[in-house]
């Protein structure tokens, strides 16, 4: 209803954060082509209209939609372009967004190496800008990343610190998460007792903070367990 008034009355910008708006929705409903579609009408309305920064961020929101739905190649090739034109406008937090999202999807694809060179980039510049949840996101990778390479005890550091990061943000969700990867990292070194409390605990908290997926994956590894 927003975007049908803005589009004859409102400011370009207006228009644009409208776009944006309905394609944050789309996603949410796991409607993706049509988000793709929303999020491309948008950079092409910010080109038009010569308003730079926001098609920088619209670059950044169609390579992460390319990485949610699973097309990785693409979403790397987008989030050049995105990171491109990030610093030509100057737009440090999705330049570092890209950087997260990739050291993301490296560990998606088993890149370990690649994955600490970017959530290293991300987790410096967001603690420059002093984005504590993105930053502690960037820790988290950047633990996952460091154990999968055989440095346990930098992992467990890094995940202690995203932990008391959240913690302070009041983000019930993400001590959780780092519970279920701390629960697999034990269980490839054999401390399934561990493990297995970490799970339970996850999967507590999950049912807890009505996330039934997250609860899932709990359940998951406690059977691999």
């Amino acid at each position: 209803s927003a975007l049908d008034g803005l589009s004859t009355s409102g400011a370009p910008a207006d228009v644009a954060v409208a776009l944006r708006n309905l394609a944050t929705c789309l996603i949410s409903l796991s409607r993706f082509d049509e988000a793709l579609r929303v999020y491309e009408n948008a950079r092409e309305y910010c080109e038009r209209e010569d308003m730079p920064l926001m098609q920088a961020e619209a670059d950044y929101n169609i390579g992460y939609l390319y990485f949610v739905r699973g097309d990785y190649q693409r979403a790397l090739e987008v989030y050049a372009t995105a990171r491109a034109a990030c610093i030509r406008v100057g737009d440090r937090y999705h330049h570092a967004l890209c950087d997260l999202d990739e050291a993301e999807l490296n560990l998606e694809l088993n890149d370990f190496p690649a994955a600490v060179t970017m959530a290293r980039r991300a987790v410096r510049t967001f603690e420059h800008l002093r984005m504590q949840y993105e930053r502690a996101k960037g820790l988290v990778f950047l633990a996952i990343a460091s154990g999968q390479l055989g440095d346990a005890g930098a992992s467990t550091r890094r995940f202690t610190l995203a932990r008391t990061l959240f913690v302070r943000e009041q983000n019930r969700a993400w001590p959780s998460m780092i519970d279920l990867y701390q629960a697999a990292m034990f269980l490839r070194a054999d401390r399934t007792d561990e493990a297995r409390q970490l799970a339970a605990a996850a999967r507590r908290m999950f049912t807890r903070l009505a996330m039934p997926a997250k609860a899932a994956l709990s359940e998951v590894l406690t059977a691999s367990i």
